[in-house]
């Protein structure tokens, strides 16, 4: 989709939709920069979410309890719906990935400026276990990938 219009909007339709679907969701929303964070926050509680904001200045300062804990919770089913949101960089730490990897069940992936996961610490992160993945991005070509001829 172009630039401005509505991949935010879209992909937080689709996350409630799929919610309603699965009733248990874990949702991951991954972002480059720490705005764009704090944008899309803002468009998540505006659907009724409130989401584990996830960077190094956070003003929720301790996510890192509070990823953990819900991780806990969604994988003991005390919790059945939980969204996280993210720096790519925040997404890509040992710590997170951990958790990450712990999370049973159904969880959806999104991710902003998705052409960034073409890098290869970015790459690693798209883990298999993950059966619902968005990306979202205006960019058709990432600059410095060799080109393809089909």
């Amino acid at each position: 989709m172009a630039t401005g219009t509505g991949k935010t909007f879209t992909a937080l339709v689709a996350v409630s939709r799929l919610a309603d679907d699965k009733r248990n969701l874990a949702v991951l929303i991954v972002c480059p920069y720490q705005h764009l964070v704090e944008q899309w926050s803002e468009d998540i509680i505006s659907f009724g979410m409130k989401p584990i904001v996830c960077y190094s200045a956070s003003s929720q300062r301790n996510w890192r309890e509070r990823l953990k804990t819900a991780v806990a919770s969604f994988n003991s089913s005390i919790k059945k719906f939980f969204c996280m949101l993210s720096t790519n960089a925040t997404f890509s730490t040992d710590f997170v990935q951990k958790l990450v990897k712990k999370l049973l069940g159904e969880i959806m992936l999104v991710v902003d400026e998705a052409h960034n996961f073409g890098a290869k610490n970015l790459s690693r992160t798209l883990l298999a276990h993950i059966p619902y993945r968005l990306a979202l991005s205006a960019t058709i070509d990432r600059h410095g990938d060799e080109e393809v001829l089909w």
